[in-house]
Parts: structure tokens; sequence; C-alpha cells
């Protein structure tokens, strides 16, 4: 029996592998800023360091006055993404619900983005009575006066902002962002943001700020390497 010369192995083993190989993905990663001045203040400045002979090392960046509070999200996405970042709803250990605490006569986090379908867990943690209702249009409900240590838990099945509201205390605001999907995230307090893998094409991105409002961006994720992208209201 004769073989095939190894290089014509080699060469098979090699399409082989090509074959196997996973579609290509990227991040769209970048900077969300809360006023089109501070950034083009920000990226002059970098700009000016790159055009020295020799740049001193780059300052640590400044954060931005709640630019956290923001929530940046894929408008849609792939199922197979979609399907890969879900919790497996057969898994043996489920991983704990998104939890909101009034604490201080505040709620805890202030804003809190869930994908669509998801519940969150709400606690009373201070020593003193609550409420929480809202009238948003994605979800309206009134959990009455409850006493410290009480515990709910909520679903959101429609895509909006859930204002949550204390009808005891007037001033405790918080904020629920019902998003479409898995593929979102939050800014860090420098306003730097990454989202999870996307295979190429392109998408719409979303952004949700409580002072703010909203932005809408379109954005493509090409076939090799990351999208660099910066916000800006």
């Amino acid at each position: 029996m004769r073989f095939p010369p190894f290089r014509h192995v080699a060469r098979l083993t090699l399409t082989l592998l090509i074959v196997a190989v996973p579609a290509a993905a990227g991040v769209i990663r970048g900077e969300l800023w809360l006023s089109h001045k501070a950034a083009d203040h920000a990226h002059a400045a970098d700009a000016a360091t790159v055009s020295t002979r020799r740049p001193a090392p780059s300052p640590p960046p400044r954060s931005q006055r709640g630019v956290a509070d923001g929530v940046i999200y894929v408008e849609t996405v792939p199922e197979k993404v979609e399907k890969k970042l879900a919790p497996k709803p057969n898994a043996r250990k489920k991983p704990p619900l998104p939890r909101i605490v009034q604490l201080n006569q505040r709620y805890e986090p202030r804003v809190l983005a869930t994908p669509i379908g998801c519940a969150v867990e709400l606690e009373n943690l201070d020593r003193v009575y609550h409420n929480t209702f809202s009238v948003s249009v994605a979800k309206r409900f009134d959990l009455r006066k409850y006493p410290p240590g009480h515990r709910d838990t909520l679903t959101f099945e429609r895509c909006g902002v859930v204002n949550l509201h204390c009808d005891i205390h007037p001033d405790e605001i918080g904020y629920v962002v019902v998003v479409p999907n898995h593929v979102f995230t939050r800014p860090d307090s420098t306003g730097r943001f990454a989202l999870p893998k996307l295979p190429p094409g392109a998408y719409t991105l979303r952004v949700w700020h409580p002072r703010l409002g909203e932005l809408t961006r379109a954005v493509t994720v090409p076939k090799h390497g990351d999208t660099q992208i910066v916000l800006a209201y």
C-alpha cells in the first residue's frame, strides 16, 4: 500500500484545520463622554502628546462624574450570540439574580441594566419602612409599604426604562433599564467600556443615561480586529 507524500498530508491537515476554525469575532470598545466639549478637549490633548518628539507618559484617565450611570447595548444581535451569553435554563447552578437594595433612603445601585424577561431582586436594608412603585410604560406596579428586611422579586417583560420611586421618601429614585439581549455593558468612571464579542456585521448601538437621555449610533464590526468608537452627548 502506498501512502501520499508527507507534504500532501500536511496540506490536507492544514485545510481541515482552517475549515474547523470558528467565525471571527470582534469587540466594540470605546469611550462615553457626557459632552462633546469634554470629548474634543480630551482627544486634542492626546493628539498634542502624540505629536511631540519625546511624548511624556500618558496621564491616568480622568473620571467623569455620573458617566457610570450610563447603559450601552446593541439593539439586535445574532441568535447564536444571545444563546451563548444567556444563562442556561437547565444549569445546575443558576447565577444570582441582579439585586437592588434600599439603603440610607437610596436605591443601590441607582441604575441597573437587565435583559428582557429577567428577574431582579429588591430588598429593604434600611431600618425604616419603604415602598417601591413605578408608573413607567415598560412596567407599572406598586409594592405597597413594606418593613425592614422585606424582599421582593420583579420580572421585566418589556424593554424600556422603569423609574423606581418610594412614596414615603420622594427623593429616593432609581432606574431599571431593560435591554433586548445580553450584549450590554456599563462604562467605568472614566467612560471607557467594552461589549461582548460579536461576529462581523453592521449593528445599532444604543446608549441611555438618566440625565441626558438616549444616543443611537451605527457601528460595523470588521472581519478581523476590534472596533473603537467615541460616543458623546
